[in-house]
């Protein structure tokens, strides 16, 4: 037996003493993780040492004809410049050869950045198209993407993207890599695409106004990545190590030559024009109103952006996602208004997730315009964001309307920091202010977020630490404070979390719906990769997370050994166990019926579930969890079904059942949504979606027209429906309690 066979057996012995001292099933579970060995038929490891990050000049086009952006890559110019070639794959397999080639050249003028691909492929009328909408994640279709991260920050930048039908995507790519891109983000800049008899080819056309970089830095990190969905394969230019996200900029490589650019005078002006019409059918009355909206965009520099708005319009927001909590805590709702999207990265702090991850968040800029879940009217507000001598900065400042409920509130935040240790981060923020008036409320935090890519050869080691203190003249000032550390590598990751959260910290315009706890939560990984064979990955994973009171009592445990299998065809399938413990101090209601009792409960629930290859035109789910549930049972079934007979019509139905049966009584919860996209062209869609739960018995359904007449003019056409449905057709019941038509014209102005 080799060295490393020999440290293997001795962490096994090891995991086995520490595990007979302390019974729980996590770390049992841990330790039938350590003892899996590798499978047969899977690839190695990748290399310790990754090849040098890839180096191109853009070619300077100042006083030539620019390429005609058509998709049409024939122009005499693009021959100019250098050829690139992605020459790495990442997934499935990293830093193996891509089985088709991809060729991309670069050309820029003072304004503007332009990329050109042509994918070649061999199956052309394979190539995966199932959409041609704005925005689409393009999740389930071949892709190419550029990649910019102008201030070389190896964490945070910019995602453009297209489909073979014209389906354009931008994003803005978060420092913390437990979020996901902001979608949201919405940029002014043109891309097309056409099919070929080898291929495909794209064309894309970045202006510089749009960007946030250092005039004084002739180079940017960049990458290019190309996404094959027939058989899950995507390729980049720089290489990466296996299990680097799909947006890493951390090895991206450089882009040079960028000199004498351009942002024009730096001045935006975006202007709405808003019409809406709001039955109360109830009341038998129909309201008319108009509302002018407009935002002033100014770069003070290259690095900075401030902005000014008024009567901030958010008709474009897409319906919540339903949900109904049979938790004892309130649920976390993303935020998806595209104005506090647009730069969110400049005000991330510690390491907050989504769902139970989010608590403990100082800023949340879902509080400011929906408070108690109704609509507030955002009077006037201004912001600031980018770089001011080396600090990263973002702040926000809004004036909120009042109603007869809520007074006008001013609300702020402040977010700073910088780079120090190479690849690290230090930083701090600042929030003023309570959306309901009901307080005064200030926070102040601090947060650290350490990086280093050399931590062992060729593997990442990151971590984030925290400290919040919240100050308020309702409850008394406390304090939030804790660290994650993850190892986000392959075949092995692993995460580690602990925090607290006072029984007084109160962010007003932050998250926190569980306090005076503290977290403890761990999570190992192994992730196999492997080849001649109908799966792609097996990825094993052992979790324990731990709630206790600031006594250190246990209040909640949640123990799970889970396996995730990926199938050459773009499929899954999953299983998994979990042992819950809940200790209640007292009972609680859970779906508007029921009671839990106080006390002690453990329960144990599995779950099974797959998904069909989402490239297919028809992708069917499934995913049923059973059966213990508190001192009962509840077999949960969730399903859906995904129809995409092409790229201009998209479906897709869920529906999810959960009978649950306690001592209390017994009831049973449907969620329903059904949302239908019709893509007229890559610039016109009409988008449907309708959802129903039968525990609010609220359906609400949302029909909008978008136009994008030209790439600074929009047309938004909608209707919004609220209403209560109860009981079963014939004999149900339908009361609308409110239609809203809205009808949006806006215009940005570039100065």
């Amino acid at each position: 037996m080799g060295w490393g066979g020999l440290r293997f057996q001795t962490v096994i012995r090891i995991a086995a003493a520490v595990c007979r001292q302390r019974q729980t099933v996590a770390c049992w579970l841990v330790l039938s993780l350590l003892s899996v060995r590798p499978l047969g038929a899977m690839e190695s490891e990748s290399p310790a040492v990754l090849p040098a990050a890839p180096s191109v000049e853009a070619l300077l086009i100042e006083g030539s004809a620019p390429p005609l952006i058509d998709g049409d890559i024939s122009d005499a110019i693009w021959s100019r410049a250098q050829r690139v070639e992605l020459s790495y794959q990442f997934e499935p397999q990293a830093l193996v050869k891509p089985t088709e080639r991809t060729e991309a050249w670069i050309l820029y003028d003072r304004n503007r950045l332009y990329v050109a691909f042509h994918a070649y492929d061999s199956q052309p009328q394979n190539v995966s198209v199932t959409t041609m909408a704005r925005d689409a994640p393009l999740r389930n279709d071949d892709a190419v993407r550029v990649l910019l991260d102008p201030r070389h920050t190896r964490r945070e930048g910019y995602l453009f993207s297209l489909n073979p039908g014209g389906s354009r995507m931008d994003a803005l790519i978060p420092a913390d890599r437990q979020q996901d891109a902001v979608q949201k983000w919405n940029m002014l800049w043109r891309g097309k695409s056409r099919r070929v008899a080898d291929g495909w080819t794209a064309e894309f056309e970045i202006p510089f106004r749009g960007l946030q970089y250092d005039s004084a830095d002739s180079s940017w990190a960049f990458d290019l990545v190309r996404n094959l969905r027939r058989n899950g394969e995507s390729m980049r230019w720089a290489a990466v190590p296996q299990g680097s996200r799909a947006i890493e900029l951390g090895y991206a490589g450089e882009l040079t030559g960028l000199q004498g650019l351009s942002q024009g005078r730096g001045l935006d002006v975006q202007l709405y024009g808003m019409a809406t019409a709001t039955r109360d059918w109830i009341a038998g009355d129909t309201t008319v109103k108009g509302k002018p909206s407009g935002t002033l965009y100014y770069k003070f520099t290259p690095l900075l952006t401030g902005l000014v708005t008024a009567n901030t319009d958010f008709s474009d927001k897409p319906l919540d996602t339903r949900q109904v909590n049979t938790t004892r805590f309130s649920l976390f709702e993303p935020e998806t208004r595209e104005f506090f999207l647009e730069d969110a990265d400049a005000f991330e702090f510690g390491s907050f997730g989504t769902g139970s991850a989010a608590n403990g968040r100082p800023f949340f800029s879902r509080n400011i315009g929906l408070v108690r879940g109704r609509v507030v009217n955002l009077d006037v507000g201004a912001k600031l964001s980018g770089d001011i001598g080396g600090v990263r900065v973002g702040a926000l400042t809004v004036r909120t309307g009042a109603n007869e409920q809520i007074p006008a509130q001013t609300l702020s935040v402040v977010r700073m920091s910088t780079d120090v240790l190479d690849e690290s981060r230090i930083g701090a923020i600042f929030t003023s202010g309570d959306p309901t008036g009901l307080s005064r409320n200030e926070v102040a935090g601090v947060d650290f977020r350490y990086r280093r890519s050399d931590f062992l050869p060729g593997k990442r080691l990151d971590a984030v630490l925290f400290a919040e203190r919240s100050f308020s003249n309702v409850y008394s000032d406390d304090n939030a404070y804790g660290f994650t550390v993850d190892y986000p590598n392959e075949p092995w990751q692993a995460t580690l979390r602990a925090y607290q959260i006072g029984e007084d910290f109160r962010p007003a315009l932050g998250f926190v719906n569980r306090p005076g706890v503290r977290l403890y939560e761990g999570e190992l990984a192994s992730i196999r990769r492997l080849r001649n064979s109908v799966m792609r990955s097996v990825d094993v994973r052992a979790f324990e997370q731990r709630y206790t009171g600031l006594d250190n009592r246990l209040q909640s445990r949640n123990d799970r050994l889970s396996t995730l299998i990926e199938t050459r065809t773009n499929g899954e399938i999953s299983a998994g166990i979990d042992n819950y413990v809940e200790v209640l101090s007292e009972p609680f209601p859970l779906a508007g019926t029921l009671i839990v009792p106080a006390g002690r409960h453990e329960y144990l629930r599995g779950y099974a579930g797959f998904v069909t290859s989402t490239t297919r035109p028809l992708s069917l789910s499934l995913k049923v969890t059973c059966c213990e549930f508190f001192d009962g049972h509840s077999t949960e079934v969730e399903t859906g079904l995904g129809y995409r007979p092409g790229p201009r019509f998209n479906l897709e139905f869920k529906h999810k059942l959960q009978p649950i049966h306690l001592p209390s009584g017994t009831t049973s919860i449907h969620i329903e949504s059904l949302n239908t996209t019709l893509n007229f062209s890559p610039d016109m869609r009409l988008v449907s979606e309708l959802q129903y739960d039968n525990v609010s018995n609220r359906f609400s359904g949302s029909l909008r027209y978008l136009w994008d007449i030209r790439p600074a003019t929009e047309l938004l056409v909608a209707i919004s429906e609220s209403s209560l449905l109860t009981g079963m057709v014939p004999h149900g019941s339908y009361q609308s309690q409110g239609t809203v038509f809205s009808l949006r014209l806006g215009h940005r102005l570039q100065l």
